[in-house]
């Protein structure tokens, strides 16, 4: 927990108000010009849109809880207007990290959703299509990169709550500061004020908390019939680069702890369970379709350090071993090949682990018997 304090000794001066004003308008939406010349900043656009500007329940929380537990004011009280702007700019940044990649990863496995890349190199997956059957069974659809259909795949894992920042030297600061200046008004001709990195690490704390929120307190910190707690903000929300998605938190619930999400190449989505998407072995795949003879399919993904056929085998490349012994016998450290044996599709697989612990204690294991024994 971050712990630092502040004086609101000092009463604020009408400059400061103006200043800390014109800071804010810095930041509104400015839409592309697209007859603006290419290179100018008027042809970018700036600011943030009112869509992605951080809810007003967070920031009102996240203020309240800095009158109450830093300021040691009551939630009533005004702040003076640096301390507003470094709260309201820094969630602003949070909220604009969150959109990312990188942040949505964070605040998925805050809910405990994960996203797991489809296993290709092992396995073939087919779509039931039960809307457009043929003869009465559900078509089979290959996904594939001749069907055009993108398939990805979330499913419930261990919830991880540490907040996104945690030190005040985090690179993830950088990042937000510089999402910020990307966003602010190009033709500013003042210098942007820049929380330091405690107020991040305060903030990040805050709305990790803000997040957690079992249910939304509509009495505080004042009184408000329609406030949302931070996971009914996170279902509501769509990323528009496509590079992940908030409702894979609804459809793994809906699914069960797993949900499958399809496009198509027309842009059109679908999310279906585990009942409705078929893999199959690649071995098998191409044994049933005849497409490689039993030499190639034993020369492909026969492990060459068990022995047994397996489809994984083609992940370690030219070390021909499967991820269970690779992982096992050729890796140190993170040892990021057994990952894949805590996939669903090789519960099947004798070396199977069932749940990150496993894969924790795997690991483990491995490294400490890989330091004996001592050297002499």
């Amino acid at each position: 927990m971050s712990k630092f304090t502040i004086s609101q000794s000092n009463q604020p001066t009408q400059a400061e108000y103006e200043r800390m004003d014109r800071e804010a308008r810095y930041f509104e939406y400015c839409p592309p010009n697209q007859n603006a010349p290419s290179s100018s900043a008027a042809a970018r656009g700036w600011g943030l849109m009112r869509e992605h500007a951080p809810p007003p329940d967070a920031v009102e929380y996240v203020m309240a809880m800095f009158k109450r537990d830093i300021a040691g004011d009551s939630v009533e009280a005004l702040l003076h207007p640096n301390y507003k702007w470094s709260i309201v700019s820094v969630c602003m940044a949070h909220f604009a990290w969150l959109r990312t990649p990188a942040g949505a990863t964070w605040l998925l496995r805050l809910f405990g959703v994960e996203e797991v890349p489809m296993f290709g190199e092992a396995y073939a997956y087919t779509y039931l299509d039960r809307a457009n059957p043929i003869n009465g069974e559900p078509q089979r659809v290959p996904l594939d990169q001749q069907s055009g259909v993108q398939l990805r795949i979330f499913r419930a894992c261990e919830a991880k709550l540490d907040p996104p920042i945690t030190v005040d030297h985090d690179e993830k600061i950088s990042i937000m500061k510089d999402i910020l200046r990307k966003a602010r008004n190009p033709n500013a001709t003042e210098p942007i004020p820049e929380p330091a990195g405690d107020m991040y690490v305060w903030v990040s704390e805050q709305l990790r908390e803000w997040f957690l929120e079992p249910q939304a307190n509509l009495r505080w910190p004042t009184p408000k019939a329609t406030r949302i707690t931070g996971r009914q903000w996170a279902k509501t929300v769509t990323r528009a680069d496509g590079s992940l998605v908030y409702p894979a938190l609804a459809n793994v619930e809906q699914f069960q702890g797993r949900a499958y999400r399809l496009q198509d190449r027309e842009g059109s989505v679908r999310w279906c369970g585990g009942e409705d998407i078929r893999f199959m072995l690649k071995p098998d795949y191409h044994r049933a379709n005849q497409t490689m003879s039993e030499f190639q399919i034993q020369t492909t993904y026969c492990c060459s350090s068990c022995g047994k056929v397996r489809p994984c085998t083609p992940v370690t490349r030219d070390q021909k071993m499967c991820c269970h012994c690779f992982g096992a016998i050729s890796e140190r450290d993170r040892r990021p090949t057994l990952d894949w044996c805590t996939m669903k599709e090789c519960r099947n697989c004798p070396d199977h682990l069932e749940s990150q612990a496993d894969l924790l204690n795997l690991k483990n294991r491995l490294n400490r018997e890989a330091q004996f024994p001592v050297k002499r």
